[in-house]
């Protein structure tokens, strides 16, 4: 927890990031651990932990499905249709173009 106007070394906040992106990345093991998924797939899922945390990820039903299938277009449209991306969409439209492969602003 954060405490407002109080100042944070860089080494403090550099540890967090560490320790919450490996969490992320252990969780991304845990869930899809027998997927062998490109980069582009297995960049944006664990950013999505990152940012969403495992059990609202596993919410994201056939979100996951199609993931699992590697269906990554099906499953873009499913990040498309979320209260997620009406809350972040350009956060989300950047993931969708990195898990199509199309990054390349």
């Amino acid at each position: 927890m954060f405490l407002p106007k109080k100042k944070y070394s860089q080494k403090y906040l550099d540890e967090l990031f560490e320790k919450d992106f490996n969490k992320a990345f252990l969780d991304f093991k845990k869930i899809y651990y027998n997927k062998k998924f490109p980069n582009q797939a297995r960049e944006v899922l664990i950013e999505m932990i990152f940012q969403l945390g495992t059990n609202n990820l596993k919410k994201f039903k056939k979100f996951n499905k199609f993931i699992n299938k590697k269906l990554f277009y099906l499953a873009a449209l499913e990040m498309m249709d979320s209260l997620w991306y009406l809350q972040t969409p350009d956060r989300v439209d950047g993931l969708i173009k990195t898990l199509l492969g199309n990054n390349n602003d």
